[in-house]
């Protein structure tokens, strides 16, 4: 076996073995982590509003306030609307509004982390 061949066959295996990992959930991605992460702080800035404002996520939120999907965020962390009843309101599947969320969340990480 050639050195590339044995590199081959190496990035393969370890390949095939962080899918089988994060397909058993042993592992999760880096975008998943991002968006625990965030969730919680989008949760705990709706929720204290009244202790004083988080000017770092209000500008966050203010930069993807634009975008189409946008009251999802405000509609589920600071309302605490369900998924489903989302979904009605937009009249859109439930996987849509779950897909957004996590863009739009994604988003404000990216805004707050810089």
């Amino acid at each position: 076996m050639t050195d590339e061949e044995l590199r081959n066959y190496i990035d393969e295996s370890v390949a095939d073995a962080i899918r089988r990992l994060a397909d058993d959930g042993l592992i999760k991605k880096q975008s998943d982590i991002k968006y625990a992460q965030v969730a919680k702080r989008l949760y705990e800035f709706y929720q204290s509003q009244e202790t004083g404002i988080d000017e770092i996520m209000l500008n966050a939120l203010t930069e993807i306030s634009d975008d189409t999907y946008f009251r999802i965020i405000p509609m589920y962390y600071r309302d605490q609307i369900t998924i489903e009843a989302l979904a009605v309101d937009f009249g859109v599947d439930i996987s849509t509004i779950v897909r957004n969320k996590k863009r739009l969340c994604l988003k404000v990480y990216d805004q707050i982390k810089e």
